[in-house]
């Protein structure tokens, strides 16, 4: 009783590696992208605020404020598209390997 118990756990485990390694290199990936946003918007805003410090003519201070607006906008699509990119990469390497199928099937297995 006790070996057929063992047996099943070990074959019910056998695809987690493999899901806990993916979800690792998804986290990984995602804070990366985040701290790419982040900081990109901390330099941009710098930026900005060192542009707009010198100073005194509003039609500068709104071309400033347009170029800071299009960046971030940029900067954002950007970092949205390789992160969709990425997650979309992930997505079909499990249906590749049919990780979450097996994982449910031995979870159940009776």
């Amino acid at each position: 009783m006790f070996d057929k118990f063992s047996e099943e756990m070990t074959t019910s485990a056998q695809p987690t590696p493999n899901l806990t390694e993916m979800n690792g290199r998804t986290l990984e990936l995602i804070s990366k992208q985040q701290t790419l946003l982040s900081t990109g918007l901390m330099d941009d805003s710098v930026q900005l605020v060192e542009n707009l410090t010198d100073q005194t003519e509003l039609k500068i201070m709104l071309v400033a404020q347009s170029v800071f607006a299009e960046s971030m906008r940029e900067r954002i699509a950007v970092v949205s598209k390789m992160t969709y990119t990425q997650l979309a990469d992930i997505h079909a390497e499990l249906i590749k390997n049919d990780l979450t199928t097996v994982c449910v099937k031995a979870s159940v297995k009776e």
